[in-house]
């Protein structure tokens, strides 16, 4: 047998031996589990060379541009679920070959470890799995700040008739159906906008119905961009405030709670936070948070700032905090790790 027909062979048994492995481990979600991490070593290779270029991409591409390596983070989540058909999101997989760190062929590398071994095995990993799985944890985070702000706003969409979006990055809820007749102010960095525009225009994506509004938020006020810009702070708005804050000095976001707080009656926001606790705790959980802070400087030349409570009196605390700033808190959760330490958080609050 020469080499060819070897590795020919070889790769003939690899696929009958995997394919087999994932019919006969249908029946039991462990052996699925099983199966499928099989299946993701035997495609690791691709998952490795996709992100080196994804990594070399956001460093030397897209942080010289001026836009944040971290606009990807709730975006990459989410293309996963679309592509794993748990949350369809189409706009996102119509945008991924347009932007820069997700164009052909880096996502299709990057997730191909993962589509496959959940087609062939039927697995889905929790934190894909959508709706995300109850009682939350730290797993299933991805999905569950999704789950989160979807819900939040297809909640309170027939009684608020604008949306501002705060660091829209490549979030595309204002080209889904459910949200549609509502007018969308999209708030983000010039630089991130006009990527954000031409990925939309090469998708042939309509975006007639968005209000861009580029502000670099160090410079500039977001509400008299957004007001110069055709915003009505009379009309109830749902501001969605996604992976944000935690990047902010504490000024900045006491600052925007307050000019939310003066928004017409009935307006709202949603947003995520980090606790202190996972920066600040001793041990083993306290250094995790220290290399997640590190590893984020190093990969997006960013840094965790301001960090709201997530101790056992967390609720009371940011009940507290919204109440200095001028708005009531109408919902909090908070996940933890191993049921002890508190990880992430997320909060929904209204103009009282």
């Amino acid at each position: 047998m020469d080499a060819y027909s070897f590795l020919e062979t070889t790769a003939e048994i690899s696929i009958a031996f995997v394919g087999s492995i994932s019919i006969f481990f249908q029946a039991r979600k462990s052996m699925r589990f099983f199966a499928f991490v099989l299946v993701s070593i035997f495609l690791s290779p691709l998952l490795i060379i996709g992100m080196t270029i994804y990594m070399f991409r956001v460093l030397a591409v897209l942080v010289p541009k001026g836009i944040d390596g971290t606009t990807y983070e709730p975006y990459v989540g989410r293309l996963f679920m679309h592509d794993l058909g748990t949350r369809l999101d189409p706009v996102a997989s119509r945008l991924a070959p347009h932007l820069t760190v997700t164009s052909t062929p880096v996502w299709q590398m990057v997730s191909a470890a993962i589509r496959w071994a959940t087609r062939l095995t039927g697995y889905v990993p929790t934190v894909f799995t959508f709706p995300p799985a109850r009682p939350p944890t730290l797993k299933s985070v991805m999905a569950l700040r999704t789950e989160f702000f979807d819900r939040t706003l297809s909640g309170v969409c027939e009684r608020v008739e604008q949306v501002v979006v705060l660091g829209a990055g490549w979030d595309t809820r204002a080209y889904d159906e459910r949200w549609s007749k509502l007018k969308f102010f999209e708030v983000d960095g010039p630089p991130t906008q006009q990527e954000k525009r031409d990925a939309l225009a090469s998708a042939g994506v309509d975006a007639s119905h968005v209000i861009f509004v580029p502000v670099n938020f160090n410079e500039t006020s977001w509400l008299d961009a957004i007001t110069a810009a055709g915003f009505d702070p009379t009309l109830p708005t749902y501001v969605l405030w996604e992976g944000v804050s935690m990047y902010l000095e504490e000024d900045i976001v006491h600052d925007t709670l307050r000019a939310i707080a003066e928004f017409a009656p009935g307006s709202v926001i949603a947003f995520d936070y980090l606790p202190n606790e996972l920066f600040t705790s001793k041990g083993l959980y306290g250094l995790i948070g220290k290399y997640i802070n590190f590893a984020f400087q190093i990969f997006y030349r960013t840094e965790f700032k301001l960090l709201f409570p997530g101790g056992l009196n967390a609720r009371g605390e940011i009940e507290s905090i919204l109440t200095r700033d001028g708005l009531a808190l109408k919902e909090h959760e908070l996940l933890t790790y191993r049921e002890k330490y508190p990880a992430y958080g997320f909060v929904f609050a209204a103009v009282r």
